[in-house]
């Protein structure tokens, strides 16, 4: 599956899928929670996500500006093989 998302804010949605997640960041700024993990994220931000781990982005746009990312999810056994 691939997802465009254009967005003028990133709601907390912390969610959790079977499939690995590639997602890319195209622009915007705000947190990324992913498990335990609580990272600042900005343009260009790049990560890949397991299986199973539960995740989310959330921040809020300045202006007229949209938050812009790319995701991809890919099953399993496409990365594990």
């Amino acid at each position: 599956m691939h997802l465009h998302i254009l967005h003028r804010l990133f709601e907390f949605k912390w969610h959790f899928h079977p499939e690995y997640e590639l997602t890319f960041i195209v622009k915007g700024n705000g947190i990324r929670l992913i498990g335990n993990s609580n990272q600042e994220f900005c343009d260009n931000d790049f990560v890949l996500i397991g299986p199973n781990l539960p995740h989310t982005w959330f921040g809020k746009a300045n202006g007229n500006e949209e938050f812009e990312a790319k995701a991809i999810q890919m099953p399993v056994d496409f990365i594990e093989k």
